[in-house]
């Protein structure tokens, strides 16, 4: 059958390239299209066929029926930059990334639509905070709503252990957590959003488990502070005075969140030198063995020493970069999971998976709409 061209708005099909922060000849190139017709097709001298529309609408992961709308749909802007790059040239988030958090948002209304089908409120974010706040006391009122208990922390096996218990307690509170793997040339390790009231975390799967945990506690410092974001909590500060403001007082909540000021002076590995001035007592098996405690990695709990003034800020830099260093040498973090159970909910939470399958369940919504949402085919529900 032969395809004839069909009348697009020129607008909309170049909105639909900048909404990934995509050049011309990298759509080309990848969607497999002419770039003299795709520059046509974005001035309106020319029509895609409707075969190569749909080509395209599938690259761009927009309806087909997108590009006949008169004029360019509103859409949110991308969450706050914080990932503490050069601010005149930031790297350009890639087209995956912008895909992640486009999905993450969207999530986050069905949740809000699917609460409302269901009779349910939206939770809104029980702590709110001011950067004028004292870190270590809005930890303490964080860990109160979190309902941390600390003793099954340290019952727990290790860091790969504690995540889903923190990711849980978030969760409880309301907050969507995500997680998948962004590429790591982005420098994204975390982000935060709320859509209609709904507030969401998207994680970075190729993360240890520790810096995730740590990045869940960092992005619910950031919705406290209702300063939603894409981030880096790794990463030096961003140089501007308030962004870096911000990102240093979320450190220090996260840091005090996972590793509480009166239980940590407390523990025998800080007790018997903490009236040392000499760094030289902080070997790296006593560094261990607090990180392991508190099911952190061992820079986490150099920085909780470094805020609560039991090292010097040198020491701190110095191991920093070791532990960096170090990180670099080792392999993205990869667990193999087989079960498509266990990978939807390790991707989008247990939270949003009961939200859906119980809207599901009580005939508000498709199975289509389940699969699409839960990103598994339809012979996995």
């Amino acid at each position: 059958m032969r395809s004839f061209p069909v009348e697009i708005t020129p607008s909309v099909m170049k909105w639909a390239r900048k909404s990934l922060s995509l050049e011309m000849d990298e759509v080309a190139r990848k969607a497999k299209v002419s770039l003299d017709d795709l520059q046509a097709w974005e001035l309106g001298d020319s029509y895609p066929t409707f075969a190569q529309l749909q080509r395209l609408a599938r690259f761009y992961k927009r309806p087909t029926a997108a590009f006949f709308l008169a004029s360019p749909p509103g859409e949110p802007d991308l969450p706050s930059d914080f990932r503490g790059f050069d601010p005149e040239s930031p790297p350009r988030l890639s087209m995956k990334t912008r895909l992640e958090v486009r999905r993450v948002r969207r999530c986050a209304a069905w949740a809000g639509e699917i609460r409302k089908l269901l009779g349910l409120d939206v939770m809104p974010h029980p702590v709110h905070a001011s950067l004028d706040d004292d870190p270590e006391l809005l930890a303490v009122r964080l860990r109160a709503q979190l309902r941390v208990d600390q003793e099954e922390i340290r019952r727990l096996r290790d860091a790969e252990a504690a995540l889903p218990y923190w990711r849980e307690l978030a969760e409880e509170t309301g907050t969507l957590v995500f997680q998948i793997s962004l590429p790591k040339k982005d420098g994204a390790r975390g982000l935060s959003l709320r859509e209609d009231g709904q507030t969401a975390i998207l994680l970075n799967g190729r993360d240890a488990p520790s810096a995730r945990t740590f990045t869940l506690l960092h992005e619910i410092a950031h919705i406290a502070l209702k300063r939603d974001g894409i981030c880096n909590p790794f990463q030096d500060p961003p140089s501007a005075a308030q962004p870096r403001r911000i990102e240093v007082f979320c450190n220090a909540v996260a840091a005090a969140v996972l590793m509480p000021k009166v239980e940590f002076l407390r523990e025998p590995e800080v007790l018997d030198v903490r009236h040392s001035r000499d760094d030289i007592v902080w070997g790296e098996e006593r560094i261990r063995k607090l990180a392991r405690k508190y099911k952190v990695s061992s820079e986490a709990a150099v920085r909780r020493l470094s805020t609560l003034g039991l090292v010097s800020s040198h020491f701190y830099q110095e191991k920093r970069g070791e532990y960096r260093r170090l990180a670099d040498t080792r392999q993205t973090w990869a667990p193999v999971q087989t079960d498509p159970g266990k990978r939807v909910v390790g991707r989008v939470g247990r939270s949003f998976t009961r939200l859906v399958l119980s809207a599901f369940h009580a005939g508000k919504v498709s199975a289509a709409d389940v699969s699409d949402l839960l990103g598994t085919g339809m012979k996995n529900l």
